[in-house]
């Protein structure tokens, strides 16, 4: 139309607002849909319409408007809330790699050897020990060695 209405018979001046069209818009909007996928519906207003009918009757259709919005947003935070919680409780894939082979009679001889002189590079050119970088997580990863590797450093 050229009046740019969706519906016939309107004429300037004149609201096509009743409250059956206030309450199908309130009840849509609570159950989650969006202004932008209403004003989709060639039978329903567009969304600054909506938002102009709720301006103009802020304590009647303006009321049930931002209730039915808060009712609709607080919805949406309970299921984003259920999904994060199941998310949270999801098994854990295993971890990939080799178990560490870490053993402190292990971490004992490394310092031992160590403390006598011997560099990090050739205990860890020894076949029967692990590379360097291995040696050095271990550092990170048990306390205990870490407590031992330090003395030794010292010594």
């Amino acid at each position: 139309m050229a009046d740019g209405s969706k519906a016939g018979g309107w004429r300037p001046g004149e609201s096509l607002f009743t409250s059956e069209l206030g309450q199908v818009v309130c009840a849509r909007v609570a159950s989650g849909e969006s202004l932008s996928a209403i004003e989709t519906d060639p039978a329903m207003p567009c969304r600054q319409t909506i938002r102009n009918w709720a301006r103009a009757d802020g304590e009647g259709f303006g009321a049930q408007l931002m209730a039915a919005m808060r009712q609709a947003r607080l919805a949406r935070r309970v299921h984003e809330r259920r999904a994060m919680d199941l998310w949270r409780a999801r098994p854990r894939p295993n971890r990939r790699g080799q178990p560490s082979t870490y053993t402190p009679e292990r971490g004992r001889e490394i310092c031992d050897r160590l403390a006598n002189g011997e560099s990090m590079v050739s205990i860890a050119r020894d076949p029967a020990m692990p590379c360097a970088g291995t040696i050095y997580g271990w550092v990170h990863k048990f306390p205990d060695f870490e407590d031992m590797y330090v003395i030794a450093r010292r010594l």
